[in-house]
């Protein structure tokens, strides 16, 4: 279940079952950094608080002459 070919890196602790971004205030002690098709591959879940998964590549595409996106 790979999310894209491109390496994303998140964060998990030495303990407890989920996976963060780098600055989250709830990861405290020692984290490491891991990508983000392995955490998922190995049943961690999501934190609710810095919201990882919500990291995607998004495009957006002005179009300058209309004022449109």
């Amino acid at each position: 279940n790979k999310i894209n070919d491109a390496e994303k890196i998140v964060y998990i602790a030495k303990t407890g079952k989920k996976y963060h971004l780098e600055n989250c205030r709830t990861l405290r002690g020692e984290k490491e950094a891991i990508d983000l098709n392995e955490v998922i591959k190995n049943g961690y879940e999501a934190c609710k608080v810095c919201k990882p998964d919500s990291i995607e590549d998004i495009n957006i595409f002005y179009n300058y002459s209309d004022n449109k996106y």
